[in-house]
C-alpha cells in the first residue's frame, strides 16, 4: 500500500498502511496494491465532480481497477475527516482509519447506495476497525 500526502496532516502515515495492510488480509487480498492519496476537500470536490457527476466533497472516493498490478486507488478528505471525527466525537486517528477501511470495501465491490447495503458495510467496517484496534493491544486508537 502507497499512501501519499498533499495536504497538512498529523496522521501517522505507518500505523495508516498497517491498517489498510491488515484489513486487505482480513478480506483476502493480501497481495492487492492499493494507492491512497491523503488530500483536502478543493481537489476531492474536483475529482468527484470529473468522476462521479457530484458537485460536493466526500471522505472517500474508490476508484477500483483490479488489475494485476494495482488493484485500485483511494483518495481521502482531511477536511472531511476532521469534520466526521468533530461531529461523530471520535479521534481524527481514528475516523481516518475507518474511512481507510470503508474505502478498501468498496474496492473489494461492496456498495451503500441503498440503505441495507450501507447498513452491512457499515456494520462490517467497524467490525473490522474494532479487531484492528484489539491486535494492537488496546480498544482504542494506536497513535500518540
Amino acid at each position: 500500500m502507497k499512501i501519499i500526502k498533499d495536504t497538512a496532516c498529523d496522521i501517522d502515515i505507518k500505523m495508516l498502511k498497517k491498517c489498510g495492510e491488515w484489513v486487505l488480509g482480513k478480506i483476502g487480498g493480501k497481495d492487492r496494491r492499493i494507492n491512497v492519496l491523503i488530500t483536502g476537500d478543493e481537489r476531492i470536490k474536483e475529482l468527484n465532480k470529473r468522476f462521479r457527476g457530484t458537485d460536493s466533497s466526500t471522505d472517500v472516493l474508490a476508484f477500483p481497477y483490479h488489475d494485476k498490478d494495482l488493484w485500485g486507488e483511494m483518495v481521502l478528505s482531511m477536511d472531511r475527516i476532521k469534520e466526521n471525527a468533530l461531529k461523530y466525537g471520535v479521534k481524527e486517528e481514528e475516523e481516518i482509519l475507518r474511512v481507510l477501511i470503508h474505502g478498501i470495501l468498496h474496492l473489494f465491490g461492496e456498495t451503500d447506495a441503498a440503505e441495507t447495503e450501507a447498513r452491512r458495510m457499515i456494520n462490517r467496517q467497524e467490525s473490522l476497525l474494532k479487531e484492528f484496534l484489539q491486535t494492537q493491544g488496546r480498544g482504542e486508537v494506536p497513535f500518540g
